[in-house]
């Protein structure tokens, strides 16, 4: 995994982690009625920030990236050194 991957890795955790937590201090707490609209601002936030990094993790942008760091490595490889020359006369 490079370091981009596990970056982005650690920030999906992350965002799970607070969108649960955030989950369970509503589950235990009232919020007061003036500040709803603000909780319901962060929990829309937070599923979108959590669901983009399911969807790279577990969708298709993981292996694309994947690829074209394949494809990358091989065009920028140096080419094969030549063989020996053939010798004169057959």
């Amino acid at each position: 995994m490079t370091n981009k991957n596990t970056v982005g890795a650690i920030l999906a955790i992350a965002y799970t982690v607070i969108f649960a937590g955030v989950l369970l201090f509503l589950l235990y707490w009232t919020v007061p009625p003036a500040n709803e609209k603000y909780i319901l601002l962060l929990i829309g936030a937070l599923v979108g920030y959590v669901s983009a990094g399911i969807q790279f993790f577990l969708g298709s942008s993981l292996g694309s990236l994947k690829k074209d760091d394949a494809i990358t490595s091989l065009t920028t490889s140096p080419p094969a050194a030549p063989g020996p020359p053939a010798p004169p006369g057959g």
